[in-house]
């Protein structure tokens, strides 16, 4: 009879892959079986089967490799966000919109580090910082092109996902990576156009540093507003780029 009852249909056939990844039958890393071997098993014919594997694939959940099979994919927070960004184009979603959800989730994500963070977990955001201030005094002879400045807001990124480890919290960690990478396409129209980008750099260092220091403090109040406020700082920041192109 096999597992699907309808041939056709390619839902059901999603549905039974997610199901075992659910139920940790497949892993990340683990291989699906070849499409032939696939189809008996689930009775159903390829055709469906493909959509179904293809579908997947777009959402990187699967990922086909060249003679070597289909494999279930590892997380990979620039997924999410590629869906994301779909779902903004189709909605006309603003760069403000997409701002202040990342101000408002980030922003309780610093309240939780201030309240929880481990030692350990301070040391880790501290260190961070103290990578980026050294990066920043070096970035006269650093920044040339569009690539030195977007390895520059790595580094400032990683300030983000270390303060986001300290939520303990994993989904909330990925959702804020996801929402990271589509707010740096907008970040991306200051990294390449905006002449004073050093001075925005510098203003993002300072402002990361107080963040830290009132998370050391325990000041979650503070720590929020902080967040909150660096932010709507960049997005402004952008605002004023696009309006003079």
């Amino acid at each position: 009879m096999g597992i699907v009852k309808k041939v056709s249909s390619t839902d059901q056939i999603i549905e039974y892959i997610l199901g075992q990844i659910r139920e940790k039958k497949l892993k990340p890393g683990d291989q699906l079986m070849n499409e032939r071997a696939f189809s008996e098993v689930l009775g159903v014919s390829r055709i469906p089967l493909r959509e179904a594997i293809s579908a997947l694939s777009i959402l990187g959940i699967v990922v086909p490799q060249q003679g070597s099979g289909t494999f279930v994919n590892h997380y990979d927070p620039s997924m999410l966000a590629k869906v994301m960004r779909i779902y903004a184009i189709l909605d006309d979603v603003s760069m403000e919109d997409i701002f202040e959800l990342r101000a408002i989730i980030e922003s309780q994500s610093v309240r939780m580090a201030a309240e929880q963070a481990t030692e350990e977990e301070l040391l880790s955001i501290e260190n961070c910082l103290k990578e980026c201030e050294e990066a920043l005094k070096h970035t006269d002879q650093l920044y040339q092109n569009a690539e030195d400045g977007i390895k520059m807001f790595g580094k400032f990124n990683h300030f983000h996902n270390r303060v986001a480890a300290c939520t303990h919290n994993k989904f909330m960690q990925q959702f804020m990576d996801s929402i990271r990478l589509l707010s740096m396409d907008y970040l991306m129209l200051d990294i390449q156009a905006n002449p004073d980008i050093l001075a925005v750099l510098e203003s993002a260092y300072q402002e990361h540093a107080r963040i830290y220091s009132m998370i050391r403090a325990r000041d979650s109040e503070g720590a929020t507003k902080a967040m909150y406020q660096h932010l709507m700082n960049e997005c402004c920041s952008i605002q004023i780029r696009i309006k003079k192109d």
